[in-house]
């Protein structure tokens, strides 16, 4: 899978610079066995963040219009819809899995695109599910923290989940500069809505939890 592939030369890439960029950490806990990897993945996401991705998300938010933003957010929610729909099946919930899917369809015709969300107003609610949660009901173990490249807090489990899920949206299919610009646009939405945060974050990021997708 193209994706994955990238994820995965993005993440080499990360890993080694911070190797030389990072200050020295400490060494791996029986709680964390993977500290020092996730300490120095930390660093040079907080360096990215702070450089790049933190400054673009708080202009996003100022300037563009809020129903722009609505629209927008929307159309990303619109994209994992067949995501959800796959996991809920694989859940034992076929029918959240049909409304789902029905959701995809109507906002992706009426919707323009998913630009709108009138299947909302027909009643069909809007749900988030995802592969690590599906091996999560399948009794899967979450397995150690893990600080992933660009995204952020994570475990194992979740990760792998994240990138079988790559399969289910329809993104993965097109050409790579436009799928890139939707990752980008994706994150800088995720960034522009948590902005509020950073201040009530105190004490260890890494004991800071959050679930992505």
């Amino acid at each position: 899978m193209r994706v994955a592939s990238m994820g995965r030369a993005f993440g080499t890439v990360l890993v080694a610079l911070a190797a030389f960029a990072a200050p020295a950490t400490p060494a791996a806990s029986a709680d964390d066995p993977l500290e020092p990897l996730n300490r120095n993945i930390l660093f040079v996401n907080g360096a990215f963040d702070r450089g790049v991705v933190r400054p673009v998300a708080s202009g996003y938010a100022q300037i563009v219009p809020a129903p722009i933003r609505a629209g927008i957010g929307n159309f990303l929610d619109n994209l994992r819809e067949p995501r959800t729909a796959i996991n809920q099946l694989l859940q034992g919930r076929p029918g959240l899995a049909v409304a789902d899917t029905a959701r995809f369809l109507i906002n992706s015709t009426l919707g323009i695109g998913g630009l709108f969300d009138p299947a909302a107003q027909m009643g069909l609610t809007h749900h988030r599910e995802d592969f690590g949660q599906t091996f999560a009901v399948w009794g899967v173990e979450p397995g150690p923290y893990l600080m992933i490249p660009f995204v952020g807090s994570s475990n194992v489990r979740d990760a792998i989940g994240t990138v079988v899920g790559f399969a289910a949206m329809p993104q993965t299919y097109i050409d790579f500069r436009p799928r890139a610009g939707l990752t980008a646009m994706w994150v800088i939405r995720q960034r522009s809505e948590n902005l509020h945060l950073d201040a009530e974050i105190t004490g260890d990021p890494m004991c800071t939890y959050v679930r992505h997708g």
